[in-house]
């Protein structure tokens, strides 16, 4: 059985020509900059969104003191969650995966066909690549993906990460 990140047919770091080529079919690229995921991120349709505990320790700070979203008419902004969000999202023919990282240097944004596999099962796919990390003791501000994710609402309107 295929993990999350199996899905996808080509991993590339660092990207060096993404004004040409974007994201082609069956690709993740990982290392992208952040204004490229604002850019494709507001061309897609969110299905669903979710912040992963990965810099704080969520047994040290609640997790709900650190999501203050800010929704402004027509807008989202989930760049005032202070952990790293992941969105998916669909088009006619494909689905997305945008991770956007708080230290905004390792991104990541990729595309799959609907026909490899349906929605509810890439949602379900990425919940359990995320709950398969232990939870690991880590000083403040320590970079770690640990299992813990929460499920946010969808954005309305435009969308920043």
């Amino acid at each position: 059985m295929k993990s999350f990140f199996d899905l996808f047919d080509e991993y590339i770091e660092y990207p060096k020509n993404l004004a040409e080529e974007g994201v082609t079919q069956g690709t993740l690229l990982a290392y992208v900059s952040l204004d490229y995921l604002n850019g494709f991120v507001n061309y897609v349709e969110p299905f669903f969104v979710c912040v992963i505990e990965r810099y704080r320790d969520w047994t040290k700070t609640p997790l709900d003191n650190l999501i203050s979203l800010v929704e402004k008419a027509h807008h989202t902004d989930y760049s005032t969650i202070d952990d790293d969000i992941i969105i998916l999202a669909k088009t006619k023919n494909s689905l997305w995966f945008f991770w956007s990282d708080k230290d905004v240097s390792d991104c990541q944004i990729g595309r799959i066909s609907n026909t490899i596999i349906n929605q509810d099962d890439f949602i379900q796919k990425l919940i359990d690549w995320i709950t398969s990390h232990q939870y690991v003791e880590r000083p403040f501000q320590s970079e770690a993906i640990v299992g813990n994710y929460k499920e946010l609402a969808l954005p309305t309107g435009w969308i920043t990460l």
